[in-house]
């Protein structure tokens, strides 16, 4: 077996490697063939576990040499990358297999984390696509992805599916504008601009807001499962602007709601869940207020969908929300289940007292029947998800882009697409999820360019 001394010696050596080829192209020795010996090391990897068994530690193993291998050193793509697919899918399909236990939710927790090591490679192979799909952990990255994307196509209006409406307040709107400048001018300033942009838009509830201040979405659609208790409602007229506060220089950008705007009619509750920010104010105070964004907002229950198939009254809601042409599709997997709600999942509470081996026996148990039963929930959720998908692109309704957020806890993240340390997404479930949306978006929008990554 190879040592870590000896995996990050053949690896020095190969990055090493990889640099004086590009300086000398011709020279015999390129980065093909040493990754042909990186991947000959790689899958001779071999150490057996007594309780994975040989075949899914060592297909994890050799998992983990290539990913390591491909993040070091991208110029390995061709040679590396087929047969690094080829192994996903494969250990994909065969946990597939495994009924849920404690021992493979963890095994599914492990190749969660080496999909997200990913994300930014699949990310670059997706953008060159008629329909990219961009992966990330912590959901706040879409507003920068969204912003860069707008350089280059007509995006329409954002359809957000998330348990959460992630409209949450931002600092600082001058500032961000001006970086939001900077991505649209290109070249040089277009990256530090980027990197700025993930430094002001930092939380995991503002995405949303982001969008609005970067790129002027005059539509914003709220699709949320029945467990987010939110009021429905269609294409309320809504506006955020950055509200002067005398306690500091800057205000904040929030949202807003005018009542001469839509002076009949209740401002949206919530009867259990605080994200919503939203105030109303006299037309006297707009005067002071600077960066206004004007837009219909719509809160639209699409879970459970059963009145989708038909053409009842969220149905109508939907299609007037968004007109035919493109949109941004964007997902937060915690739409299928997320652990602060009572969407159908939760892990049973670390017993610390004395109870013997038989107690602890039945809260493992336990734990094992609520994964199988949050699977099969999972399982429902996403066949409802993928006919409402179908239904839209059959009424003329299609993605221009699509944003994943996976939105689980990542405390083993090592690139800055995978950082964001707030679990919704139950961490057991989110690989699980990741994959099979993955191919879901593939079925439905192949005929469309769609490069979903798997």
């Amino acid at each position: 077996m190879l040592s870590r001394r000896e995996f990050l010696t053949v690896t020095g050596a190969v990055a090493t490697q990889a640099g004086i080829a590009g300086c000398c192209p011709t020279c015999p020795s390129g980065p093909g063939l040493r990754a042909q010996e990186l991947k000959a090391k790689c899958e001779g990897l071999k150490e057996t576990d007594p309780l994975w068994g040989a075949g899914l530690r060592t297909q994890f193993q050799v998992l983990e040499c290539l990913t390591s291998s491909l993040v070091a050193v991208p110029a390995f793509d061709k040679t590396l990358a087929p047969d690094l697919k080829r192994r996903f899918l494969k250990l994909n399909e065969e946990l597939g297999t495994y009924t849920y236990s404690r021992t493979i939710a963890e095994a599914w927790r492990l190749f969660y984390e080496l999909t997200s090591r990913l994300h930014l490679y699949r990310n670059d192979r997706s953008a060159e696509s008629r329909l990219p799909v961009y992966a990330y952990n912590a959901h706040q990255y879409a507003a920068r992805v969204w912003i860069d994307e707008s350089r280059r196509r007509e995006l329409g209006p954002l359809v957000h599916f998330d348990t959460h409406d992630d409209m949450r307040g931002l600092n600082e709107p001058a500032k961000i504008l001006q970086s939001v400048a900077h991505v649209r001018e290109g070249g040089r300033r277009r990256a530090d601009a980027l990197r700025d942009l993930m430094s002001r838009i930092h939380d995991h509830a503002t995405p949303v807001s982001g969008g609005v201040l970067g790129i002027d979405f005059k539509d914003v659609v709220w699709c949320f499962p029945y467990w987010a208790y939110a009021a429905e409602f269609g294409r309320r007229p809504m506006f955020y602007a950055n509200v002067p506060d005398s306690r500091c220089s800057y205000g904040t950008f929030r949202l807003l709601h005018d009542k001469a705007e839509d002076s009949d009619r209740l401002l949206p509750t919530y009867s259990t869940m605080p994200w919503l920010e939203v105030s109303s104010v006299e037309a006297s105070k707009l005067k002071s207020m600077s960066h206004r964004r004007s837009f219909r907002m719509s809160f639209i229950k699409t879970y459970p969908g059963n009145e989708l198939a038909d053409e009842g009254q969220r149905w109508k809601a939907l299609l007037e929300a968004v007109p035919r042409g493109r949109f941004v599709l964007d997902i937060d997997l915690d739409y299928f289940m997320s652990i602060d709600s009572a969407s159908g999942f939760h892990r049973n509470p670390e017993d610390k007292g004395r109870g013997g081996a038989r107690k602890r026996q039945l809260a493992v148990d336990e734990y094992e029947r609520r994964l199988v039963k949050g699977v099969r929930l999972l399982d429902k959720r996403m066949k409802s998800f993928k006919r409402l998908l179908i239904q839209l692109r059959e009424a003329g309704r299609v993605p221009s882009i699509i944003t994943i957020a996976d939105s689980t806890y990542m405390p083993f993240a090592s690139t800055w697409a995978g950082k964001g340390y707030w679990e919704y997404t139950p961490y057991e479930f989110a690989a699980y999820l990741h994959w099979r949306v993955r191919h879901l978006l593939h079925e439905v929008y192949r005929r469309q360019g769609i490069d979903a990554g798997v």
